[in-house]
């Protein structure tokens, strides 16, 4: 009896500077490179796959391109979507990042956004398994490119990304906190 095998592919992306949101963020190339494939076993597949994962994009309000955030950023995003924090300084990352803020569930409508000197653009949380090769968002044009919630025909327009599982971060480990020695002791000798 044979073992059925999933083989991962890794996709080359390149680096690109957002103008507008003019963050640097990767986008995949048309073109896949064969590199070392990993089996799975159908069992361990499975189970990658039942994990649920998080990847950050932005949307260039300017031009509609969707850049996928590098680990560093997704992850602090991530550890601050886990502790309802709304405001996120991306500080301390390098590049265009030092001067971005992402304003969590900050707009009228509960969207996301990126405030940087330089302008906005609207930002998004996608939950998806280990098995998930594309995301697929909605955007809409009014002036501007922005991240619509529902698909409407006519007004919005889809927009595809590839990514791998090193745009994926994890939700953050929970903290345990020191508990403390909190024993009474009550010494009856005491007058």
């Amino acid at each position: 009896m044979g073992v059925e095998t999933n083989e991962l592919r890794v996709l080359e992306t390149d680096e690109f500077p957002l103008p507008g949101c003019d963050l640097p963020m990767r986008r995949p190339l048309p073109h896949a490179v064969e590199t070392d494939t990993i089996s799975l076993s159908p069992s361990v597949a499975r189970s990658q796959s039942s994990k649920k994962f998080a990847v950050w994009l932005s949307v260039n309000a300017k031009t509609g391109d969707v850049g996928l955030y590098p680990r560093a950023a997704a992850s602090r995003l991530e550890e601050a979507h886990h502790h309802r924090r709304t405001n996120v300084p991306l500080a301390g990352l390098g590049g265009k990042f030092e001067d971005a803020i992402v304003h969590i569930g900050q707009t009228d409508d509960g969207q996301s956004i990126q405030q940087t000197l330089e302008g906005r653009c609207d930002v998004k949380r996608i939950e998806v398994s280990a098995a998930c090769t594309e995301i697929t968002i909605d955007m809409s044009w009014n002036g501007v490119w922005h991240i619509a919630d529902l698909a409407v025909p006519g007004v919005t327009e889809a927009r595809s990304v590839l990514i791998s599982d090193v745009d994926m971060v994890s939700p953050p480990l929970p903290v345990d906190l020191p508990q403390g020695n909190r024993r009474m002791f009550y010494n009856s000798d005491s007058p």
